[in-house]
């Protein structure tokens, strides 16, 4: 019986005769979750903040939108590394609960907690980045450039903090 199974990038050939599956997918997994799309992703989620709050025809909305998801995809990036648990793993278990966003957030809080319980005092001003987001995204008032400032200066200290102790490159 033979059946072709793809995995990333990476095609495998499954059948009863095939001994050396298990180590290839195993390599393919490993590869594929050093090879952090979500990484790049924060990073110009963030650069996108930045030009869109000082740009000239300022967007602040989306400023803060960027901000916060540049903090989320680094968080899940975390999530992944730390853990060791596939994207398919952390998403199924951020799905059973009440919030995927809470979960990822509340997840990376225990790792800061257990390296430096007073960093997680800095990392707390996640949930004020949240809050500016949900208003941007979805309430009907309007956004000013110093909350705009305000997030992106948020943000870039809890990058800054992530990549410290993660050792984040």
């Amino acid at each position: 019986m033979d059946l072709t199974k793809k995995i990333g990038c990476f095609d495998f050939e499954l059948s009863t005769n095939n001994f050396f599956l298990a180590p290839k997918i195993q390599f393919a997994n490993s590869f594929l979750r050093n090879m952090s799309y979500l990484l790049k992703k924060s990073n110009d989620n963030f650069n996108a903040a930045l030009t869109l709050s000082t740009e000239p025809k300022a967007r602040f909305c989306s400023s803060i939108h960027c901000a916060y998801y540049s903090c989320l995809q680094m968080i899940i990036h975390i999530l992944l590394d730390q853990t060791k648990k596939t994207e398919i793993e952390i998403r199924q278990l951020a799905n059973d609960s009440k919030n995927t966003h809470i979960y990822y957030i509340n997840e990376v809080r225990k790792l800061v907690e257990t390296r430096n319980p007073k960093d997680v005092l800095v990392y707390k001003k996640i949930d004020d980045l949240k809050d500016f987001r949900v208003k941007s995204d979805y309430h009907d008032q309007p956004i000013t450039e110093q909350q705009s400032s305000n997030a992106t200066g948020i943000a870039q200290q809890i990058r800054d903090l992530l990549i410290r102790i993660f050792k984040i490159s």
